[in-house]
């Protein structure tokens, strides 16, 4: 662990935003695609479904992709939003401080791992 993340209890912490992050990025895009997916097949195998319904259905597939394109890419966003900050920060008053984003590149989430052996 390094001096900006020396605080057991942050690094613990950080680490724990750091896997939801990451199991949040991987899963609802997922679920967001076998959505579409089955929209797309109640649009196609739907016999009673007129103009009106298959635009509108178009709609909800076409708002769905982006909200997972949006949900994957949030992470690299947000991260870059922090980076230009602290970057913006350290410039304007000469220290280095705390940075989160090196904390967080820091965090070992291997401390929350059972280890029987030792």
């Amino acid at each position: 662990m390094s001096s900006t993340c020396s605080d057991p209890a942050m690094a613990g912490f950080v680490a724990i935003v750091k896997n939801i992050m990451a199991i949040f990025q991987v899963i609802v895009p997922i679920l967001l695609m076998i959505s579409v997916a089955l929209t797309i097949g109640k649009l196609v195998f739907s016999p009673d479904v007129d103009a009106r319904d298959k635009n509108n259905g178009h709609r909800i597939i076409l708002n769905k992709v982006i909200a997972a394109i949006v949900i994957f890419f949030l992470p690299y966003s947000l991260t870059m939003t922090i980076n230009m900050v602290s970057s913006l920060v350290e410039d304007s008053s000469g220290s280095t401080g705390f940075s989160f984003v090196d904390c967080m590149r820091s965090a070992n989430p291997s401390i929350f791992e059972w280890n029987p052996g030792g």
